[in-house]
């Protein structure tokens, strides 16, 4: 057991949370919005659409490594098939899944193909794909992860004409506190030379940054009651450093936190917490040690 829970929000936080993966200050694809796309469902278990020169597939088909039903993407151009590539089963064989041609990197002449599909489940799984062209004429399909929930959407952020996604770091929905306890900062990332990078920290992204900072200290005061909550001070405190207000929010969640309510943190030694150790080999600590150790560890310092 990672840690023991002391005190937590009251439920009037919950449905704030619960839509935490859907909220974010965006500016809209404009042009992008009208490109093709495919979503599969129920009664339409295949699609194909067509953009310059690029012809996209998405069937439902069997996947090679368990045989069950799974969203299948083929990506063809001028007629030769140069992608091929399986989505995440749902488990039930049910059309789904979703294929989209958007504008994601700049530095080649084509556009690229957002490919996402759900494996079901509570608090789980959009797998999703980033198909692009790189620099000497091959496809490449970058995975871009699993993210908690059903619904993952490619933005236009920072109004570049290009698409970055969003998303709420996973790694702080379990971290400290029950999922519908916690809150986590927002990541974003951008597609470059077919390379995925981690661009939250950039000056161009500050404005949805301070928007999503701002949607966190409204779930605070909204909340049923004002007990210390260590799954929301971990997201808060990291969202913060995000904009270059992380001592400020270490400040705040000190002033909050009461350490003769803290019944202490599991990790291990000279690891970052949680850590993976043998429980005989496992510490106690205070809550703001084990969520300094966490920040540091996941690249939120200030």
């Amino acid at each position: 057991m990672r840690h023991r829970l002391t005190r937590i929000f009251g439920l009037g936080l919950l449905p704030l949370i619960l839509a935490f993966a859907v909220l974010a200050d965006v500016a809209p694809l404009g042009a992008q919005g009208a490109m093709p796309s495919i979503a599969l469902q129920s009664g339409l278990p295949a699609g194909e659409v067509a953009l310059k020169g690029l012809t996209l597939r998405l069937e439902m088909a069997k996947e090679p490594e368990y045989g069950e039903d799974a969203p299948h993407l083929t990506l063809l151009q001028d007629g030769r098939p140069v992608v091929s590539l399986f989505g995440t089963p749902d488990g039930f064989g049910v059309p789904q899944g979703s294929a989209r041609f958007i504008e994601m990197d700049a530095s080649n002449d084509t556009p690229e193909i957002f490919f996402t599909s759900y494996s079901g489940g509570a608090h789980c799984c959009t797998q999703a794909y980033a198909v692009t062209k790189l620099a000497d004429g091959r496809w490449q399909a970058v995975d871009l992860g699993a993210f908690d929930g059903d619904g993952l959407h490619p933005e236009d952020i920072d109004g570049d004409g290009l698409a970055e996604v969003a998303a709420p770091d996973q790694r702080f929905l379990y971290a400290f506190d029950c999922y519908a306890c916690s809150a986590a900062p927002q990541q974003i990332f951008a597609l470059h030379q077919g390379t995925i990078r981690d661009v939250s920290r950039e000056a161009r992204f500050a404005k949805a940054q301070a928007a999503w900072l701002a949607q966190l200290r409204e779930w605070r005061e909204q909340a049923a009651d004002d007990a210390f909550s260590p799954g929301f001070f971990a997201g808060y405190v990291a969202q913060s450093a995000l904009v270059g207000k992380g001592a400020q929010a270490w400040s705040e969640m000190l002033a909050a936190y009461d350490p003769k309510l803290d019944a202490g943190f599991e990790m291990c030694p000279g690891q970052p917490f949680p850590g993976d150790c043998p429980t005989n080999r496992m510490v106690t600590v205070g809550y703001p040690e084990a969520l300094m150790s966490f920040l540091l560890d996941a690249g939120y310092g200030f």
